[in-house]
């Protein structure tokens, strides 16, 4: 046993030495692959890509429009008028349609139809729920199409 140890460890000393190493455990030398040229995709001298249109960085929002409120509750726009008729513009009320609709039982208009004003608003008529009906698709084109002829 006392042989085989020597023997080992002269055989041990002799591929160290064989390999360069002075002495004691050297790591085993790894593989180092060889670096290939990175690839870049050929580029086309004519070819410029295009730039982004310039944008400005904030957009302001035009001033709100002055309104006032008539007796009836009923807001109109200051200084703006209908043609056919001269009388002030009234600013739509989404609140008195939503009424409208609750006071019929609904949360909006039926698929076909559309929320007329009885008497239009062009002609003085209010934009509150008591001048409002429903009314399907083709029955407000016409009845708006024979308010405009008056």
């Amino acid at each position: 046993m006392r042989l085989q140890s020597i023997l080992l460890a002269g055989l041990t000393s002799t591929l160290l030495v064989a390999s360069g190493s002075k002495g004691g455990h050297s790591a085993p030398k790894s593989y180092a692959a060889p670096r290939l040229p990175s690839y870049s995709a050929p580029r086309s001298p004519s070819y410029t890509a295009p730039k982004a249109p310039a944008v400005p960085r904030y957009k302001s929002s035009p001033a709100p429009k002055q309104t006032y409120k008539g007796g009836d509750g009923t807001r109109y726009y200051a200084g703006e008028t209908y043609k056919g008729s001269g009388l002030p513009k009234v600013d739509r009320s989404q609140g008195a349609k939503d009424k409208f609709l609750r006071d019929k039982g609904l949360s909006k208009a039926p698929p076909g139809t559309e929320i007329d004003h009885i008497t239009p608003l062009s002609k003085g008529g209010s934009d509150t729920p008591q001048n409002m009906e429903i009314l399907t698709k083709d029955q407000h084109r016409k009845k708006t199409a024979q308010e405009r002829q008056k």
